[in-house]
């Protein structure tokens, strides 16, 4: 029998010792029950029915079984007679009753020792031959009587002396024997003694032991077959056997000492699992708590069933109309409840679940018209009141959202961050915290004041550094020059200082030729100049300082240049990407293969696509392109020299996001600023 046929089977026979069980309680139904019941019910239902009767606390019920699978519970205090339409009563009433009248019966008994008996017959006949061919029918084996049993038995006392005699492995074979065999007996007889003493009040403490000495009757029966009294298993193979010669003589498996001096039993398996099946079975329609409730649950479902047609119909119309909506309202009301907690919206909501709950009991006693107007008006009311506050909330979420990034990309604007920044990132820190614990709408009010003081604040935080002007004026300039040369990137990206000052220098020498010819030698050539001594110390000086101006502006520019190659303002990058129609975006290195960095270069991707921007999406590896598994070296470098922006994103441990190069456009990211849900990079471009 299958394991789904025999559950339904043991099913059909628990519902049939209910019908049984109500059967034997089973009374005549009064003239009034009759009439109240037949203004619901067909007079045949009621006929073939059977009836109990129930009293819980000072209420009278009566529970009526229609068919071996259902139940109504009547309530007929003071013959005030009406359907338990709730869940909870009808438990109440069917619980004593159910327990009362449920017992397992002879056949559950029979099945169940059924099963045992094929098991233990199917081996029993081989075991009873080695039984006697053991000698241990008539006596034992040990090692105090040098196994006696194997000696009185020609066959058995051969290979005994054969193999070291009683301390060998057919004489503790023997011995093993035996004790597993007198254990499988002795589990065979306490499971028939289980099963002979199966009541309804012991039911779950003996199937449990059932349970238990079956698997003990399974485990015995597979060790009782690995002894060298059998011989080897089917599908014993030559490597096996030949591997025997490895093992110690005192910790070789039983196999390397096989003699098969018995036949191996055939236990039927089929027959033990059906066993077990049977009790578990037994053990899953038990009448636990959960098994009563939804006994009790199918009660009050037939008793909606059997009222008056229009009555459902009517209510269940009213239902579907709203309950979409209901479902909708105050899943989101309690939603906001959470994170902005509002008194009056608490309290209408409340009200409103209460009235639909009466609605879901489908009361036969209610105004039906009268109630349609109330739940559509606190359901108005409801929504009103939420849409309100929502938007509120929102207002304060968004504004704390962009706050959040605000101060986010100012904070990458530095190095060093100044001391009002840092006073602003602790206290919309501290907001946020206030968020995510949840506020009210009376304290919502005072943080939007203080998240619009913080916005206004931010205003006024605008890094300005020399690395970013000369990253402005000469930056194009000097990635001309560095696109034309055939060094490698890193030799490129180092040379930009270098070349930073040799822009410098040239235009420092450009200046002082402007000077010099309009000036000096313009007012020479015209004979305006009387260079007398103090004249020409005087124009000497000038030129001097002009000198020393323009050669501290290179040696400037140069430092600057190189402290630019390792950060920039980052705010320089954002305009760079609104100012072009293209974007490339770099994974770099193990990048390539980390989801959590994926996921937030995806969302990166479709923010930039919805600002318009052709995203272009590349794999690096030490500034080498990757493309099927091959390194493209010019890749990198044509798309420095496209002058179009470029955003790698990396796996490094450093979690940063910063600005840095004189040659191309480039922002990196790394560690948690560009990984998981959070994706800070993709929300900085959510606001640039």
């Amino acid at each position: 029998m299958g394991f789904m046929m025999k559950i339904r089977y043991m099913l059909t026979l628990f519902l049939s010792i209910i019908v049984l069980s109500g059967s034997a309680h089973a009374l005549s139904t009064t003239s009034h029950l009759y009439l109240f019941l037949s203004q619901y019910i067909n007079q045949s239902v009621i006929g073939s029915s059977s009836f109990a009767n129930a009293t819980i606390n000072t209420s009278s019920y009566s529970i009526m079984q229609i068919s071996s699978y259902q139940y109504i519970v009547i309530n007929t205090t003071k013959s005030q007679y009406s359907f338990v339409e709730d869940n909870n009563t009808s438990y109440l009433v069917l619980k004593p009753y159910l327990l009362a009248n449920l017992q397992p019966n002879e056949t559950d008994v029979l099945e169940l020792n059924a099963s045992m008996n094929i098991f233990r017959s199917s081996g029993q006949t081989l075991l009873s031959q080695c039984i006697t061919v053991t000698g241990l029918d008539h006596l034992t084996c040990t090692l105090a009587n040098e196994c006696q049993s194997c000696e009185a038995v020609p066959i058995c006392n051969d290979y005994l002396k054969e193999t070291d005699g009683p301390t060998g492995p057919v004489g503790e074979g023997v011995m093993n024997f035996s004790i597993h065999y007198n254990q499988l007996n002795s589990s065979y007889n306490e499971y028939f003694s289980l099963a002979s003493s199966l009541n309804a009040s012991n039911a779950a403490a003996k199937l449990a032991e059932l349970s238990g000495i079956t698997d003990n009757i399974s485990s015995e029966s597979t060790e009782i077959s690995e002894n060298p009294l059998f011989p080897p298993p089917a599908n014993f193979t030559a490597s096996e056997a030949a591997s025997c010669i490895n093992y110690n003589p005192n910790s070789a498996p039983w196999y390397c000492y096989s003699i098969g001096l018995c036949q191996v039993p055939n236990f039927n398996r089929t027959a033990l699992s059906n066993a077990q099946v049977a009790i578990y079975s037994l053990q899953s329609l038990s009448l636990s708590n959960s098994s009563i409730q939804s006994i009790a649950d199918n009660a009050t479902t037939n008793a909606n069933i059997y009222l008056g047609p229009a009555v459902i119909t009517e209510f269940s119309s009213i239902e579907q109309r709203f309950y979409p909506q209901y479902n909708s309202t105050t899943k989101n009301a309690s939603a906001l409840l959470g994170f902005y907690y509002n008194k009056s919206l608490a309290e209408s909501l409340t009200v409103l679940q209460n009235t639909f709950s009466e609605l879901l009991a489908h009361s036969t006693q209610m105004n039906i018209t009268q109630y349609n107007a109330t739940i559509a008006v606190q359901l108005q009311n409801v929504s009103s009141m939420y849409s309100s506050l929502y938007s509120s909330y929102k207002q304060i979420i968004d504004l704390s959202s962009n706050n959040s990034v605000g101060i986010t990309l100012h904070e990458i604007d530095y190095r060093e961050q100044p001391a009002s920044l840092s006073r602003i990132a602790a206290e919309q820190q501290s907001i946020n915290t206030q968020l995510n614990s949840g506020i009210n709408s009376t304290q919502g009010s005072s943080i939007y004041q203080n998240e619009s003081a913080i916005k206004g604040s931010l205003g006024f935080i605008a890094p300005s550094t020399v690395g970013s002007f000369i990253k402005s004026a000469d930056g194009g300039f000097i990635g001309s020059i560095l696109s034309g040369s055939n060094a490698s990137i890193p030799a490129k990206l180092s040379a930009a200082p270098l070349y930073a000052l040799i822009v410098s220098l040239i235009i420092s020498i450009i200046v002082i030729v402007i000077v010099y010819f309009t000036t000096y030698h313009r007012f020479k050539r015209k004979r305006r100049l009387h260079l007398h001594r103090k004249a020409k110390r005087a124009w000497l000086a000038l030129f001097l300082a002009i000198v020393v101006i323009l050669a501290i502006y290179s040696i400037s520019t140069y430092a600057y240049a190189s402290a630019a190659n390792s950060f920039l303002p980052a705010s320089s990058f954002f305009n760079s990407v609104k100012s072009h129609t293209i974007v490339f975006i770099a994974m770099n290195g193990s990048a390539m293969s980390n989801q959590s960095l994926i996921n937030c270069e995806s969302a990166l991707s479709q923010i930039l696509t919805s600002k318009n921007k052709t995203v272009k999406e590349v794999d690096i590896q030490n500034y080498s392109c990757v493309s099927s598994g091959t390194f493209d070296e010019p890749c990198y470098d044509q798309m420095l020299s496209s002058d179009n922006p470029i955003i790698v994103i990396s796996q490094g441990k450093a979690n940063q996001i910063v600005y840095k190069g004189l040659y191309g456009y480039t922002l990196y990211a790394s560690g948690l600023p560009a990984t998981g849900s959070s994706c800070l990079l993709g929300k900085l471009f959510e606001v640039n």
